[in-house]
């Protein structure tokens, strides 16, 4: 696994989105520091929910994620995941 990898050392750096390597080195629980370098540029990608048969679950889905923030964050803080939105 390249994530494996670059913490032991074998490779120098790779072009892995943070949040993907913080998750994995936390799930093989790998204690490591990566540098992130934002000088590279990054793609953010967007998660969309979509339907016109089911409003009904777009409505659930809004007020689950209005009701739950506190739990949302409690996720990015423990997978370290940045808080950047989409363009």
């Amino acid at each position: 696994m390249l994530t494996k990898h670059l913490a032991m050392g074998n490779i120098d750096g790779a072009d892995i989105d943070i949040g993907v390597i913080n998750f994995y080195l936390h799930e093989l629980n790998i204690q490591a520091d990566v540098a992130y370098h934002d000088t590279l540029g990054q793609t953010v990608f967007g998660y969309q929910l979509s339907t016109n048969k089911y409003p009904e679950i777009i409505e659930e889905f809004n007020q689950w994620l209005a009701s739950n923030q506190a739990y949302i964050n409690s996720l990015k803080q423990q997978f370290v995941l940045p808080d950047v939105k989409p363009e």
